[in-house]
């Protein structure tokens, strides 16, 4: 887990700012409205975890890609963007 809640707080941070600032119209007493702002903000965590995991090995931090080879690195991608999404779960489940 990597990444931690890191992706999670920063999607929350961004969807905040967004309907702090009326780029984005949400009414919070509007169960729907509020029901699609949750889950917008789990889709950009989702987005946030994979594009943090792909700077973390293009960045070399795992080794290089030269090491590591094309696949591992996608493999390392794929694990590290699942553990955002298992931070993601258990959140819900709190």
């Amino acid at each position: 887990m990597e990444l931690g809640i890191h992706p999670f707080v920063t999607a929350g941070m961004v969807m905040q700012l967004l309907a702090g600032a009326k780029i984005i119209e949400v009414n919070m007493e509007n169960k729907e409205e509020k029901s699609m702002f949750d889950g917008a903000q789990k889709l950009m965590a989702v987005i946030i975890s994979l594009c943090q995991s792909f700077a973390y090995v293009w960045s070399g931090m795992y080794g290089s890609l030269e090491e590591i080879g094309a696949g591992n690195g996608l493999l390392i991608i794929i694990q590290l963007t699942f553990a955002g999404i298992v931070i993601i779960m258990l959140d819900e489940m709190l």
